[in-house]
């Protein structure tokens, strides 16, 4: 039951895995952290639920090693699909792949819980805005960037 509740990256990995090879991978890595910010704000009520209670923690745990799932596999999905770009020559030959999508998807899962917090008080700029941000950071640009930045993350 827990699981139909959670919202899923699925249909964002199965676009992203659409476009290896072809198009811009930026473009297509700031589409995927857009649509991950977004899904871990929607998930977060259910991920606070299991960390404050331990038996559904263990619970979810149980579930999880039952069906091969888990918070972790939107990273390794990520990781696999980086390498497969960098050996395409699409992805920096200096970075590692799994290193990557964990800061990407890490950062994202911060924005979610940043913008949950306190995003009525401040100005945090747009998710898009934010991915673009994160993205360039991940992929290490160094290209001239407006002074000022375009979110707060």
């Amino acid at each position: 039951m827990l699981l139909e509740q959670m919202p899923a990256l699925a249909p964002a990995v199965a676009r992203l895995r659409a476009t290896l090879g072809e198009g811009d991978p930026a473009a297509s890595l700031r589409e995927f952290a857009v649509a991950a910010i977004r899904c871990f704000g929607r998930s977060l009520p259910l991920i606070a639920g299991l960390l404050a209670e331990a038996s559904l923690r263990e619970g979810f745990r149980e579930m999880l090693a039952g069906t091969g799932g888990g918070p972790h596999i939107p990273v390794a999905v990520l990781g696999r699909h980086l390498a497969e770009e960098q050996r395409l020559g699409r992805f920096p030959a200096g970075t590692k792949p799994d290193a990557a999508a964990a800061l990407l998807l890490g950062a994202c899962f911060q924005r979610a819980v940043v913008v949950s917090l306190v995003g009525g008080l401040t100005d945090l700029g747009s998710d898009e805005d934010a991915a673009a941000d994160l993205v360039a950071a991940v992929l290490g640009s160094a290209g001239p960037r407006d002074p000022a930045p375009r979110s707060r993350l």
